[in-house]
């Protein structure tokens, strides 16, 4: 009896290595990754500079086009503005002279699920959700006294000097009052936020809120909040969006195809206004007179009266998809206090690599590779740094990159269908 159930399971075990062979044979040889692009990881647009990233690897200033990292905080200056696109089909719009920290990003494409947390640490940011699938999903935006939690709608959040101001623009928000000391939720402190409506929580007020001596209502928005640049200028997007939305609606589409659509939609757009950053070789216009007494190893005349500024790090690669064997040639330039700028050798300069994701040459070519203590990780992020010493005045110029992730390399070693 022992001899025919062995059989028995030895015939089963042929017929299923058999069946996983000719389902190899009807297969490409060859594995290949699909390309990384800007819908995997969360990508910035800057609509006005500066805007800085401060991760743990440093502080650089964002491009657009640069991936923004989960955990890492995001700051405009006085006039910088930015839309931070987010892997989930939602936009985050940061206004001038605000600091927020993206404390979660996740959205995972087969279940649909999304988890997103961003605190806005002080000024202003506009958000359009584009909407929540699961129930176990997230989507909040958190001050020191307050946090949104939304489905899927448009808001606006303001938090200066210990107040908050949310307005509701598309859909339904909770909003519950957070202890600015504990960041604990005070119970019986949630009210809903529908579109144009707003509600002010003060840190002085938090206190009576959960007392129960103040009762937190919502009011009518002004006109004059509702003109307000940064409000007035997101439903403005906002509108856009909604457009495109409904354009890929009338074609049937829904669900996740609707939302993959639209993100790729929105990447295609940007994309087409925002082509490869071109190399910068600026040089002296034809008219203008010099004196000089130095030339420098790039054969360009440096003129004895201008002073360095600035340097500038430019390279006509990508910093999105960058994968192990990956190349990139950096230009190092010298920007003058006059705005016009010279080529340096890369060769003058000290090249370093904040990072385990790859090392960078004496002549500024950068290449990708991740180190073995995070290799299994599959990908890990980093920048490259140059400090220059202008020979005259023997003073120290530094900058960097952007912060991108560097992937692991895909094996493409052929299968081998003959069993071998």
């Amino acid at each position: 009896m022992k001899k025919y159930i062995i059989f028995f399971l030895l015939v089963i075990a042929v017929l299923l290595i058999g069946g996983v062979m000719m389902s190899r044979r009807n297969q490409p040889s060859v594995y290949t990754k699909e390309p990384t692009s800007t819908d995997t990881k969360p990508w910035v647009e800057i609509i006005t500079p500066k805007i800085m990233s401060s991760t743990t690897f440093g502080t650089s200033e964002l491009q657009t086009g640069d991936e923004v990292l989960a955990g890492s905080q995001i700051q405009t200056g006085d006039v910088g503005l930015g839309n931070i696109y987010l892997t989930d089909g939602s936009v985050a719009r940061v206004d001038v002279g605000t600091k927020i920290n993206i404390e979660q990003e996740e959205y995972d494409q087969g279940s649909q699920k999304v988890g997103v947390v961003i605190k806005l640490v002080s000024g202003r940011v506009w958000t359009k959700v584009f909407g929540l699938v699961t129930p176990d999903s997230v989507w909040q935006i958190k001050t020191s006294n307050a946090v949104a939690t939304v489905r899927g709608t448009a808001l606006g959040v303001e938090y200066i000097n210990g107040q908050t101001r949310i307005i509701g623009s598309k859909g339904l928000v909770s909003v519950s009052v957070l202890d600015p000391k504990t960041g604990a939720v005070v119970k019986d402190s949630a009210v809903s936020i529908t579109p144009n409506t707003t509600v002010i929580i003060k840190n002085s007020d938090v206190a009576g809120i959960a007392s129960g001596k103040i009762i937190l209502a919502t009011k009518t928005p002004s006109i004059e909040f509702l003109n307000e640049s940064w409000v007035s200028r997101s439903v403005s997007a906002d509108e856009k969006l909604d457009t495109l939305q409904s354009q890929l609606q009338s074609q049937g589409l829904s669900g996740n195809d609707l939302r993959e659509a639209f993100k790729k939609q929105v990447k295609q757009n940007f994309i087409d206004a925002n082509p490869p950053v071109q190399t910068d070789q600026t040089t002296p216009a034809q008219n203008t007179t010099v004196t000089s007494t130095d030339t420098s190893a790039t054969g360009v005349t440096s003129p004895t009266n201008k002073i360095p500024k600035s340097l500038r790090l430019t390279t006509k690669s990508s910093f999105v998809g960058v994968t192990e064997g990956d190349q990139i040639p950096f230009v190092l330039s010298v920007v003058y206090i006059d705005r016009t700028s010279k080529v340096l050798a890369n060769s003058s300069a000290v090249w370093s690599v904040a990072g385990l994701m790859g090392s960078v040459s004496g002549s500024g070519i950068f290449t990708a590779k991740l180190d073995p203590t995070v290799s299994e990780l599959g990908e890990s992020a980093g920048y490259v740094a140059v400090v220059w010493t202008d020979p005259t005045t023997k003073t120290e110029f530094k900058t960097q990159s952007p912060t991108f992730t560097v992937y692991a390399a895909v094996d493409t070693t052929p299968i081998n269908t003959q069993g071998q």
